[in-house]
This record gives structure tokens, sequence and C-alpha cells, in this order.
């Protein structure tokens, strides 16, 4: 009875019934044969009640759960009144969706949002990518000039593609200037897919794997970081160790744990960098990481002669926290409890101003309400509500565009700089 979804006894056939992966089963409580019951039934429905009845639903969780009660200075009552004269000409799912949209919009919140059932979704096709990205700025007569290529993708590690080469075909269709490339890789994420590209001026036909965005996003992902650590280490002459904190989550969490044992036994300050990190629940995690204390003195003398702190002590090392505006939600919560603990400067821009906890629940007709329900405040006297506010740094740094196009990166730069003087 593994993986059972619901089950009753009834008492006056003596029988149990059950349901699993949404088929309906009954058997002999005694034991035996599994019945397996099939039935049907037709029903009809009005699309605009269920609709109505939805938004009355959705419209009351906000007003008894949403964290602040005053639902940020808005006449919640009035905003009924207001949208659900337009939900009653809303025949389909997808115009009940944008009036609740615009109605849960008018609060000004984070970690909100209203998404349609499943069944009323229209089913979307997908891309592949390649291990690249792609300089649209020069279009020779055939084929598009390669701008980026990730040193993990088979493109570079197995053909040696990079910066300036020209990718001329796909699945022996050949590119023209003014082709659109990504129509060439439709439902092709998984798939093989041949090529031919100019490699240092020589034709090379190769295959490749078509990339999902989810991969594509690791390589991008992990090239950047490759490139960061390598300039950090340069320009520091390996004195500093770097660290990038992709999410507030268990793979993030440990992956910074292990990275930061490194740096504590071979490096003199670090960079802390959460840019880009869209928050999750393993901030205090790492934060704890960072505070930590001596507590004990270790004596190896036969491998390491000489009493070194137990854990080795972080706490005293010169640090810096990198962030920016897409730092969002605990991603927020990790510099502000950076700065309360005084572990070191905060460089950058400001962050996200989306900081509060949030919740989903399903609806009447199986659409997703998402609701925040948990508001953040600083730890002080004023007690300031976090959402809409964000952390702002101690040393203001932000790129121009020409910087962020040329990959300049003049925050990171900055952070070196800090604790460099500060040696």
């Amino acid at each position: 009875m593994a993986d059972v979804d619901w089950i009753h006894y009834c008492e006056t056939t003596k029988r149990i019934f059950y349901t699993k992966n949404q088929l309906l089963y009954s058997c002999n409580s005694a034991g035996g044969e599994v019945e397996n019951i099939s039935f049907s039934y037709d029903y009809k429905y009005s699309e605009r009640i269920l609709n109505s009845r939805v938004f009355d639903q959705l419209w009351y969780v906000y007003k008894t759960k949403f964290y602040d009660p005053g639902m940020h200075g808005l006449d919640w009552d009035e905003s009924y009144n207001k949208y659900s004269v337009y939900v009653e000409q809303a025949h389909l799912s997808g115009g009940l969706g944008s009036i609740a949209r615009e109605m849960i919009g008018d609060i000004n919140t984070s970690h909100s949002g209203f998404y349609t059932s499943s069944v009323n979704r229209q089913a979307k096709r997908s891309f592949a990518l390649l291990g690249c990205e792609f300089d649209y700025t020069k279009r020779p007569k055939k084929g598009l000039v390669l701008n980026k290529v990730f040193s993990l993708g088979s493109l570079a590690e197995v053909y040696g593609a990079k910066q300036g080469d020209i990718l001329l075909s796909l699945d022996g269709v050949d590119i023209a200037p003014n082709s659109n490339p990504y129509n060439l890789l439709l439902d092709k994420a998984g798939k093989k897919i041949s090529f031919t590209m100019l490699i240092d001026g020589k034709t090379v036909e190769g295959f490749t794997k078509g990339l999902s965005y989810g991969e594509f996003n690791d390589l991008r992902y992990q090239d950047w970081v490759m490139h960061n650590r390598e300039m950090v280490d340069q320009l520091s002459e390996g004195v500093i160790g770097y660290i990038h904190i992709r999410g507030m989550d268990n793979n993030s969490a440990d992956k910074f744990k292990r990275e930061l044992t490194d740096i504590r036994n071979s490096k003199e300050a670090i960079i802390i960098d959460i840019r880009n990190n869209g928050g999750g629940w393993t901030h205090y995690q790492m934060l704890d990481e960072l505070s930590k204390q001596k507590s004990l003195s270790i004596d190896s003398p036969g491998l390491n002669p000489g009493f070194h702190p137990e854990p080795p002590n972080v706490e005293n090392m010169p640090k810096v926290l990198l962030t920016n505006q897409h730092c969002a939600s605990a991603a927020e919560a990790f510099p502000q409890v950076f700065r309360k603990r005084k572990l070191g400067k905060i460089i950058g821009v400001g962050t996200q101003g989306a900081v509060i906890g949030t919740g989903s629940m399903n609806l009447i007709d199986g659409s997703t309400l998402l609701i925040p329900g948990q508001g953040v405040y600083t730890a002080d006297d004023k007690l300031s509500d976090m959402e809409g506010a964000g952390v702002h740094p101690d040393i203001v740094i932000e790129p121009s565009p020409e910087q962020v196009i040329q990959d300049d990166d003049v925050q990171l730069k900055r952070a070196i700089d800090e604790l460099m003087l500060h040696r």
C-alpha cells in the first residue's frame, strides 16, 4: 500500500478503497486480488462563475494572511470593488490571471504572484543553447561571431573554440546575416547537434549537445567564478581568497564551508561575493562560519609543528562583502547581519529590497497563489521593515554600461584594493 494517496474502509462491503497515481482501486480487507475500478463522468461548469469564486478566494487570503495588516497603505476593500467588476467579464483563466496580478501588484510587495491552473496553461516550445555567447554587433556574410566561449563547455574543451571564431552552420543549415540561429535550435535541448565553425581561420566540423537554459546558465556561472578567482589571485599576488555564494541553499552552504576551509589555511584576507544571489534559507549557517572564534590550539609535531588555532580563526581575517541590485531575500538579510556583526565593509550597490517570507497555496481551481506572510525587520530599536528598503553598501561602486559590456568588474577590483590597502 505504498504511495497511496487516499484510503477508505467500507464497513458495508468489507472492502478497502484507495487511490494511487490518480487511479481508484479496491481489495478485500482479508486480502486477495486488487480490482482496478474504472469510471467516467461528464460535467459542465461556468468558467466565469469559477473565476469569480477564485478571485474572491485569493482576495480573502491576502486580506487575512498578508504580513502587513495595513496592506502597505492600500485600501484592500476598495481594491476588491475596483477589480471585481472586471472579473465578471473574465471568461478565461488567462484573463483572471491578468486581473489578479494587477490587483496584487497594487500592494507593491515582492515574493507575490498568481499562477493559473496548469490545465489552462499552453505548452511552450523551448530551444537549445550552445556553450557560448554571440557578438551581434558583428555580422559577417555568413555565420555568427563568438563573443565568449565557456571554458568548461565542449566547444572550448574539445574543439578549442574561442572569442572571435565564427559559427557557420547548425545541422547543415547555413547561418545567413539576418537569420535567427535560435530557430535552428528549437526543441533540440539534450540532442546531438552538428556544426561547422571557423576556428583560427580553419573550417572545423563537429558535434555538441544542445544545452537547456539551466545547463547553459551553469556553464556561464562557472566561467564567471573562475575568471573572478583568477583576477583576485593575480591582482592580490595570491594573498586574497575569493568565494562567490550562488544561493542561500544547502548545496551553496556546503560549497562555501569547503572553500572557506581552504582559504583559512592559505590566504590572508577574503572577498565574499553574493552578487546575483536570489536568496534561500541557509544564510545564518554561512554567517556563523565567518564568526567562529578560536576555541582550542592544536599541535601536530610530525605534520605541522607549532600550535594552530582550532577552528582556524576567520573572524579576525580581513574581509569584504560584495552586493548588487540582484541580491534578494535572504541575500539581503546576509549583508544586514554581516554589518551588525562588524565582519567587514560592504562594497557595491544597494540590494533589491525584496526581504520577506513567503508561502504558496492552491486555490479551488488548481491555480497557485504566492502570499508573503512573514515580515523581516532590523534588530534595532527602530524595527525597520526591510521590504522595499534593502541594504546599502559602505562603499558605493556602480559600474557604467560600458564597463558592464566590457566585463570590467570595477566592484571586484575595488574590493581587492580595499583589502590590499589594509593588509
